[in-house]
């Protein structure tokens, strides 16, 4: 029958046979027998990659023409490109140019997930804002990096003088997601002029007009509707309104203007026509009194003896008389004066006001 044999290494091996019956011995027969050694195959290359990265895997073995079988994927080359999305096991198995086929050698390929950055926040705001924003990972862990400012929180605050740019991009365990990021716009913040202050006469309108260089400004006055401009009014007593501009997108800081309402608006100086400069403390000096507190244009008195020289001036309503001039203490009598003043009542025209009278210095 069948007599099986085995060899633990390869090489040439001879196998002699003789038959023996009943003493008797038939001629020895030799065969010689080839043994051919299994490939030995190693298999090398990267053992975690990235998600959506590839890995390059390589099997070598010590019989040169061994033909390669990868699993999955069927490859037969002695090198494969692999980019699996979840970790895999590769196998590859060789087979020698006479048939003998190895061990299989596995390698098993880790699969990192990559994080994947996005930003949350404003794309437009006003000049001067300040705005957050927020960056996510689908990776949870991830390191953060924002660009250009260097920050590795998870958010940033900024406020852009003008239009600019920020990135991000994250690590997670070595992998590395793409640079997102995220424009933002700054509009202009209107810029516009009020007076600051405004007086009319009781029973007059007051029109007041903002001014702006910015396209497109609209104003609020703020006193409980929207009344455009130039503002329109006719109040009864002094009021201080606010106002603000607004564009497109961005309204400005609010601005006061205060129209005053004045009482009387008839400009009445008081003149005295005698005083006493004889040093007693008492009525020893010329004024004029001014109760309406009058918002004057121009202002001049002049004091004259009687003949025609002038003996005192003044151009404002603070200046008094001590009795005296260039030559001295002015006698005791009658003086002439001219009183040129102007006036402005509120929003209306200037007024002029010419008064002439006499004043007696009586010590």
């Amino acid at each position: 029958g069948p007599f099986v044999l085995s060899w633990p290494s390869s090489g040439s091996f001879d196998v002699s046979l003789s038959v023996a019956q009943f003493g008797c011995f038939s001629p020895i027969t030799t065969h010689s027998i080839s043994v051919n050694p299994y490939p030995q195959i190693t298999l090398a290359g990267h053992d975690e990659i990235c998600s959506g990265d590839t890995a390059v895997l390589t099997v070598i073995s010590d019989l040169n023409g061994t033909g390669f079988l990868w699993l999955p994927g069927n490859e037969t080359t002695n090198q494969i490109t692999v980019s699996p999305s979840s970790s895999t096991l590769f196998q590859v198995i060789g087979t020698s140019p006479a048939g003998c086929v190895s061990d299989t050698a596995s390698s098993l390929l880790t699969v990192k997930p990559t994080p994947v950055a996005s930003i949350a926040g404003p794309t437009q705001i006003c000049e001067g804002d300040t705005v957050l924003l927020t960056g996510s990972s689908t990776v949870n862990g991830a390191a953060y990096t924002w660009i250009p400012d260097g920050e590795t929180t998870s958010t940033l605050s900024v406020s852009p003088a003008s239009g600019a740019s920020f990135g991000l991009h994250l690590e997670a365990d070595g992998c590395f997601s793409d640079t997102v990021s995220i424009e933002i716009a700054v509009d202009p913040v209107p810029e516009f002029s009020i007076p600051d202050s405004t007086q009319i006469c009781p029973g007059d309108a007051v029109s007041l007009t903002a001014q702006s260089n910015t396209p497109g400004v609209n104003f609020d006055w703020n006193t409980g509707e929207f009344t455009g401009n130039p503002f329109l009014s006719t109040p009864s007593e002094t009021i201080t309104i606010p106002v603000f501009a607004f564009g497109e997108n961005c309204t400005s800081a609010v601005k006061t203007t205060m129209v005053e309402v004045l009482e009387n608006c008839n400009c009445e100086v008081i003149i005295p026509n005698i005083f006493t400069p004889n040093e007693d403390g008492v009525n020893d000096v010329f004024s004029l009194a001014d109760p309406q507190n009058c918002v004057f244009t121009a202002y001049s008195f002049i004091m004259y003896n009687r003949w025609g020289n002038a003996v005192w001036k003044a151009d404002k309503i603070s200046d008094t008389w001590d009795g005296t001039s260039l030559f001295g203490k002015a006698p005791d009598g009658t003086y002439y004066y001219v009183f040129v003043y102007s006036y402005k009542p509120g929003n209306d025209p200037s007024v002029e006001v010419v008064e002439k009278g006499i004043v007696v210095i009586a010590r």
